[in-house]
């Protein structure tokens, strides 16, 4: 009976205290106005949407180590060949790319816009050698060397590489279908009366009706070419210094609230991308962040302008190409590749790269 009175107590106060106010207003889910307004305002800003550049290059030339048969080799199938290539020519071709794009509302005050990009590659490459590896069973573990002319450690586990053979042929060969996936945002703003309005003592700046959205904001694109449950080539940072002195570093993740510098996770004010000269050289250096892998297992590309550059291991020169945007922006392309995609044909190796579309300004 207590219980019961208690209960009736608190549900008579609740009604007390909320009788008389207002129900919250319904969340802003925008209009259709503002929907229309805000694609307008993207399409005048269509140096910023643009992916087809991601992976669109023209065969340029890699140098890429010789090919070896490593211990590592003899875990595949026995009595089975394998089959390796030494690449030197290198160009991706993007052959569908699906865009879904969502505009996401935080009240009346802001929106931010979702681009969320699939997308298909063809990688084209040349060759000047491939490489048959013939293994053998073997029991006993003591072998003679001078059957192993490329590695004498290999009877491990009673695999034996007996003969390579070499076609030094040469020729043209494409890896498809490569998928690929990756996000970016879009933050805009509405424009506000310059005159203030005083309302209990507040000061606010109404919207200007109707809504006028601005673009204010962008993320960089971080790309994927996904396998399941693959180890990717992950990139940590970006370090680009200029003969001046001045170093732009752009990282991975940042959780400092305070942070003005550049990060794949932050958004960026599109009056504050980083500036460069057409023609300037760069001091390139591109970080892995996967603890399991070194620079010599990747390589490293940096492009702009549909003009790819290879680094090796990460770190080299790269001279920044001229764009023919009026507004000077283009994108600057960071990627990362398994060296494995290309050494291996049978059995063949998942493509595995990580790449970074950061846009830019070039004068």
């Amino acid at each position: 009976m207590k219980r019961n009175l208690l209960i009736l107590l608190v549900i008579t106060a609740l009604m007390v205290i909320t009788c008389g106010n207002e129900p919250p207003s319904d969340f802003y889910n925008g209009t259709p106005e503002d929907s229309a307004a805000i694609i307008t305002e993207l399409n005048a800003h269509a140096d910023f949407l643009n992916t087809y550049d991601l992976c669109t290059y023209a065969k340029c030339s890699v140098t890429v180590a010789a090919v070896s048969f490593p211990i590592s080799d003899s875990f595949y199938k026995a009595d089975s060949p394998l089959v390796k290539q030494h690449i030197t020519m290198l160009g991706d071709t993007v052959s569908v790319l699906n865009r879904f794009q969502d505009l996401w509302f935080a009240k009346d005050t802001t929106c931010t816009v979702y681009l969320f990009d699939t997308f298909t590659i063809i990688s084209q490459y040349d060759w000047d050698r491939k490489y048959t590896g013939h293994y053998v069973l073997t029991i006993d573990t003591l072998i003679d060397t001078t059957q192993v002319p490329w590695d004498t450690t290999l009877d491990t586990i009673g695999v034996v590489l007996t003969t390579v053979d070499i076609d030094s042929n040469g020729g043209s060969d494409e890896i498809t279908p490569i998928y690929a996936e990756g996000l970016r945002h879009l933050f805009l703003d509405p424009v506000r009366e310059t005159t203030p309005v005083i309302e209990d003592g507040d000061t606010t700046y109404p919207l200007v009706d109707p809504r006028v959205w601005v673009l204010k904001r962008i993320s960089y694109g971080n790309y994927y070419f996904p396998s399941e449950g693959a180890e990717y080539p992950l990139i940590a940072d970006v370090r680009l210094a200029h003969a001046d002195g001045r170093v732009d570093t752009i990282q991975d993740y940042v959780t400092d609230t305070l942070f003005t510098g550049h990060a794949m996770n932050r958004l960026k004010h599109i009056d504050s991308l980083m500036h460069f000269t057409a023609g300037e050289t760069l001091n390139a250096a591109i970080t892995l962040g996967n603890v399991t892998l070194d620079s010599t297992m990747a390589l490293f590309f940096i492009s702009g302008s549909g003009q790819r550059s290879k680094i090796i291991d990460g770190h080299g020169e790269y001279v920044v190409p001229s764009t023919s945007s009026s507004t000077g922006i283009t994108n600057l392309v960071f990627e990362v590749i398994l060296k494995d995609s290309y050494y291996y044909l049978v059995p063949a190796k998942d493509f595995l790269a990580n790449a970074w579309l950061v846009p830019v300004i070039i004068q």
